[in-house]
């Protein structure tokens, strides 16, 4: 069993030697003393990943980036337990959540450009899937909606692990700088998504001009 309680409902004290997860009048304690491992999420805590504590009588608990300063709670078991956590792992749970809130303003960022996201997301794979059904059949009525259908989704799934690339090399950018600097440049952000984004348009009209050979 996994206790997962969204900080919005609990009040969490953490101790030198404890943590105390209150809900009301109700407390749950966590002795430090009681884990048996920690376990880290494959997500990384811009996508709301965390870490599971686990304790030795097989409860778990977990703690994602929805819980605020939810590395406080890792560094207190780390300094009560320190074969717990590994160096590296400590390192770089603390590196990424320094990140994430800044990750979470530049996600806030793109609500204000949705029309570019649904061009990017949606027409660019319906432009390219017309383009090569066309180019195959000439037409996209009667058997052919069934091949029109079958090669949208494929246009779809390949534009979204486009965009995923895209997006990755972005953040990576965007984080390297932060942590360079101690803060976020705007500026240069503005100007790799301008990149990225012509790069994704690129690939797409290349895309569509090989479906003409």
């Amino acid at each position: 069993m996994v206790y997962v309680r969204p900080r919005v409902f609990s009040k969490y004290d953490v101790h030198s030697d404890h943590i105390e997860i209150w809900n009301g009048k109700k407390c749950k304690n966590i002795e430090f003393s009681q884990i048996a491992r920690i376990r880290f999420s494959w997500t990384s805590p811009r996508f709301l990943g965390g870490f599971t504590v686990i304790l030795k009588t097989g409860q778990r608990f977990l703690f994602s980036s929805i819980l605020e300063d939810s590395q406080i709670v890792l560094t207190q078991i780390k300094n009560h337990s320190p074969a717990l956590v590994s160096e590296e792992e400590y390192s770089r749970y603390l590196k990424l959540t320094q990140w994430t809130p800044h990750a979470w303003d530049r996600i806030k960022e793109r609500f204000g450009q949705v029309p570019l996201v649904l061009v990017k997301l949606f027409a660019l794979p319906l432009i390219v899937a017309f383009a090569y059904c066309y180019q195959q059949s000439g037409s996209l009525w009667g058997n052919e909606v069934v091949l029109f259908w079958w090669v949208l989704l494929g246009c779809f799934v390949l534009n979204l692990i486009v965009a995923l690339a895209l997006n990755v090399i972005e953040e990576r950018v965007a984080s390297s700088t932060f942590f360079k600097n101690k803060a976020r440049n705007k500026e240069l952000e503005k100007k790799v998504f301008l990149l990225t984004t012509a790069v994704h348009f690129l690939l797409a009209a290349l895309s569509v001009i090989f479906t003409m050979f």
